[in-house]
């Protein structure tokens, strides 16, 4: 079942900005995210979905495009979207991160090297 869920863009302690979910959502549950402009000003979500190592919230829903993702476990409302860059491919973005210093709790990405 396709899950549009309610989101908001807020300042994160991770990185920059971060998706923060409005709602709880079960884990297993599948999650879109709109290009709702009123939400996300340049119309993608996924930029502000940020790095978490050890204990993301959300993988992505390879059957589909890079706006559906998939709950790893349960997330309550209001905390942030997170995702393992690494683990999930989306290497450029990781290696940026080890460039500038992983942010998340817990890094293990800081402790392997390139």
């Amino acid at each position: 079942m396709r899950k549009v869920i309610k989101v908001e863009i807020r300042k994160s302690s991770i990185e920059g900005f971060g998706i923060f979910t409005k709602e709880d959502i079960k884990k297993g549950e599948p999650i879109t995210l709109e290009k709702d402009p009123k939400i996300f000003p340049d119309g993608e979500p996924w930029r502000y979905v940020n790095h978490q190592c050890k204990n993301p919230n959300i993988t992505v829903d390879e059957r589909y495009t890079t706006r559906r993702f998939r709950a790893t476990r349960d997330i309550q409302m209001g905390e942030e979207l997170t995702i393992n860059y690494q683990s999930w491919g989306w290497q450029y973005y990781f290696l940026e991160i080890m460039k500038k210093g992983c942010k998340c709790p817990d890094c293990v990405a800081n402790k392997q090297k390139l």
